[in-house]
């Protein structure tokens, strides 16, 4: 997966998170247009902003790749000033990153997909299209329904298994 993004053609800066249970692995990666950042589960952030969990990574708006960061506009970036700026007080980091992290020390070692609906359902902001919680070879999806948030609604399930065998 690590390798399918580096080297896949990009038009802007996305977030991805990959999991292997069986490999008992996760990664995050950062990207631009060129460039892609890996961070894997148990490796800390040069950022004094991020939050260690053990054995997990997890994303917001807010890079964390120095380089990446010094681009960003989201969570109080600003690329025309020198240096990094802090991502405090911004609705990003305080919720959909901080926030997440700690819901997510405080269920450490017994997350299942209901906890996690409920972690996206108390840090998706109102602007959520599409909230997806994937536990292979189960996946949970909901969409927002143009007055409610995608993660306020009912989380419908798929067998990805059997969408795979259908395809």
């Amino acid at each position: 997966a690590v390798e399918i993004v580096r080297s896949a053609p990009r038009t802007g800066g996305y977030n991805y998170l990959f999991a292997d249970a069986q490999a008992n692995q996760a990664v995050a990666i950062e990207t631009t247009h060129r460039y892609a950042a890996v961070f894997w589960d148990g490796q800390s952030s040069e950022s004094p902003h991020h939050l260690f969990v053990p054995n997990a990574v997890f994303r917001a708006d807010m890079a964390f790749d120095p380089q990446i960061r010094d681009l960003q506009l989201a969570s109080r970036g600003d690329p025309k000033k020198p240096g990094l700026e802090s991502p405090q007080g911004s609705s990003s980091y305080e919720i959909r990153y901080l926030q997440q992290g700690q819901l997510l020390l405080r269920h450490l070692g017994e997350i299942d997909p209901e906890i996690a609906m409920s972690v996206a359902r108390t840090i998706a902001p109102p602007s959520n299209l599409h909230s997806v919680v994937y536990a292979y070879p189960q996946m949970w999806v909901a969409n927002a329904d143009g007055k409610n948030p995608a993660a306020t609604r009912v989380y419908h399930p798929f067998d990805v298994a059997e969408l795979f065998r259908s395809s």
